[in-house]
C-alpha cells in the first residue's frame, strides 16, 4: 500500500491523513441529534433541542426549559444534541 497520497501537487503522508480523518469523524461524533427514547442530557446543562424547530434550552427536573418556558418531560422535544465548542477553545 501506498504510503503517500498525492493530490495535485500535494503530497499527504497516508497514514497522518487517516488518522485525521479518524480525528474528525469522532469530533463530528459528538453532534448528531439523540433521540430522547435513547438517551437524555444531563440535567441543568444547555443542548439543542428539536421539535418543528430548533431551540436553545436544558433538562430540568420533569422537564425541559426553552424560550423562557417550561414543558413536560417528552411533551414536545424529541431530540436534542451538545452544543458546539465556543470558538477559539481547543479541544486538548
Amino acid at each position: 500500500m501506498e504510503e503517500y497520497i498525492i493530490i495535485g501537487q500535494l503530497i499527504i503522508e497516508r497514514k497522518a491523513l487517516l488518522k485525521r480523518i479518524k480525528e474528525l469523524e469522532e469530533k463530528l461524533a459528538k453532534y448528531q441529534w439523540i433521540s430522547v427514547d435513547d438517551k437524555l442530557p444531563e440535567i441543568g446543562k444547555n443542548v439543542l433541542l428539536y421539535d418543528e424547530i430548533i431551540r436553545l434550552g436544558c433538562r430540568e427536573y420533569g422537564g425541559w426549559w426553552a424560550d423562557d418556558m417550561f414543558f413536560n418531560d417528552k411533551e414536545e422535544f424529541r431530540y436534542w444534541m451538545p452544543l458546539p465548542e465556543p470558538p477559539g477553545n481547543k479541544e486538548e
